[in-house]
């Protein structure tokens, strides 16, 4: 019983977490949608890059709180495996680029905010 309260504890911040990353890449992608040139109307392409951004946000934030339990450590090296992850499942035409581009940007913006 105490065990199925410890993995509550730990799974509620991460629920919230997750929820909240994933309600923040749905604006931010709907805004960059606004501004993306394509054959749809305004709302399909705001909705498009809206869940795009979204997806991606809850497979960075699963990820790294996947490696925050396997690895028992809150570092850099979880941001990155999480980017390179969350890049490779983005991009359906060039994943392992995706995933070099958003990892080397997740493990910068993460020293750079440690430094």
């Amino acid at each position: 019983m105490a065990k199925n309260i410890s993995i509550q504890k730990r799974l509620k911040p991460f629920l919230i977490k997750a929820t909240n990353d994933a309600v923040r890449g749905y604006v931010f992608g709907s805004v960059f949608g606004m501004f993306v040139p394509g054959n749809r109307s305004l709302s399909e392409s705001m909705h498009a890059s809206g869940k795009t951004f979204a997806k991606m946000s809850l497979v960075f934030t699963a990820t790294e709180f996947a490696c925050e339990i396997v690895r028992n450590k809150k570092d850099a090296y979880n941001t990155v495996i999480s980017g390179t992850v969350a890049g490779a499942m983005t991009c359906k035409k060039h994943p392992f680029l995706s995933a070099a581009v958003f990892g080397a940007y997740s493990g910068i913006s993460e020293y750079l905010k440690e430094y």
